[in-house]
């Protein structure tokens, strides 16, 4: 199945020197969980989701020893963690390590980037890598609905 067939063309991007609170208010408003990531020239430089704003809050000792978390916090710890989330930049926390693809790549290839990377958006570009839009879990929900012969009720 062609990217072309399933990808939203509704692209939503971010600047780079936004804030996590700006990025995290603006998801929770247009209701969705990640962004494109652009610099002045709107070219792309990452992307960011609801995952890459909750890791920001939560320390790297914490995110390396999960068992930790429960017995070393105390109370207002992740209201001060996300006090300190919300005044970095999006270019600090954004993964700057992604994949864009073109509208005649293969879904597979998406897949497989979803599975390896734990992704939660691939943009789509032309030829001069200008977006073009995305494809998300949604867009891999129904492409997954449309290989296994289950109806969207003509969502795309």
């Amino acid at each position: 199945m062609p990217v072309h067939d399933v990808y939203k063309k509704d692209a939503k991007t971010i600047h780079e020197g936004a804030t996590a609170k700006e990025a995290l208010s603006q998801m929770i408003k247009g209701d969705f969980n990640s962004f494109i990531v652009v610099d002045k020239e709107e070219m792309i430089v990452g992307v960011i989701s609801v995952a890459d704003i909750a890791a920001a809050t939560v320390p790297i000792e914490l995110q390396e020893h999960v068992n930790l978390a429960q017995s070393m916090v105390k109370p207002g710890f992740f209201e001060q963690g996300c006090q300190d989330a919300a005044i970095m930049l999006v270019k600090d926390i954004m993964r700057k390590e992604f994949i864009a693809v073109h509208p005649d790549a293969d879904i597979m290839h998406i897949a497989a980037a979803f599975l390896h990377r734990d992704l939660q958006i691939i943009p789509i570009v032309d030829e001069a890598d200008h977006i073009l839009g995305v494809v998300t879990r949604t867009e891999i929900k129904r492409a997954l609905a449309d290989g296994m012969g289950i109806p969207t009720n003509g969502k795309k």
